[in-house]
């Protein structure tokens, strides 16, 4: 198993078109990326039917993970949109480590809560991950974030 399987499994890649294409590692910046992929006429669930469908089109996408020891880590890919066919929308595909339009895995959000319960303030929270305190309240703190005022 090399570096690759060991993020797809970690990533819960498995099964799905996903692949990492790309790990990269800078120790000047403390920085982690992994870069993910699917290969060509790969079919994704579409949101709404779940009939599987081809890609439509994508977009660039970064989703904050949890860091690597002391690095921080970004999960970096396309966002592919999908076509019902004739009557249907186009719609973003969910992907298996993100909610719908969130900037962090779900493992991140998972962690910002976590330490939000524990009583930190989102400032200490944000400054916990390296992170701005309106990043952090932009839909995964929403409701401690509106308490801080």
């Amino acid at each position: 198993m090399d570096q690759k399987d060991v993020f797809a499994v970690a990533l819960g890649l498995p099964g799905t078109p996903w692949k990492v294409v790309d790990v990269r590692f800078d120790k000047d910046l403390k920085r982690l990326d992994i870069d993910l992929d699917s290969p060509p006429g790969s079919r994704f669930p579409h949101p709404q039917t779940g009939q599987p469908d081809a890609i439509y089109d994508s977009e660039a996408r970064s989703w904050r993970h949890l860091n690597f020891f002391q690095f921080e880590c970004s999960v970096n890919g396309p966002g592919p949109r999908v076509n019902g066919g004739p009557g249907s929308d186009v719609h973003r595909v969910t992907v298996p480590w993100a909610r719908p339009k969130s900037g962090f895995s779900l493992l991140m959000e998972s962690w910002m809560l976590v330490l939000a319960q524990s009583g930190m303030t989102v400032a200490e929270v944000a400054r916990t991950l390296s992170e701005y305190p309106q990043r952090v309240c932009s839909g995964t703190l929403p409701t401690t974030c509106a308490a801080a005022g």
